[in-house]
């Protein structure tokens, strides 16, 4: 069975609490600022974050972070934080 999707992920604690990075496999989002980003993730990719953050993979307490491209032009990198519900 070949793959249809792959994410690279770094897991951690933060401050003791399960946090999941998504370093790589994020579509690319549309978007001018970040906040538009974050809609179009949440309106077109939600399944993703749900996929990694939920069980069997996370849990009810897991903090995530995506990583995507800036909107700023002095920014090394953009980040949307996700939760599980």
């Amino acid at each position: 069975m070949r793959s249809q999707r792959v994410f690279t992920t770094i897991d951690t604690h933060t401050g003791g609490n399960p946090t999941r990075t998504l370093i790589s496999g994020l579509p690319k989002l549309i978007g001018e600022t970040m906040a538009e980003k974050m809609l179009h993730m949440k309106k077109e990719y939600d399944w993703i974050r749900k996929l990694l953050m939920n069980e069997p993979r996370g849990h009810d307490v897991m903090s995530g972070a995506l990583l995507t491209d800036p909107c700023h032009p002095e920014a090394d990198i953009g980040v949307i934080y996700i939760e599980t519900g």
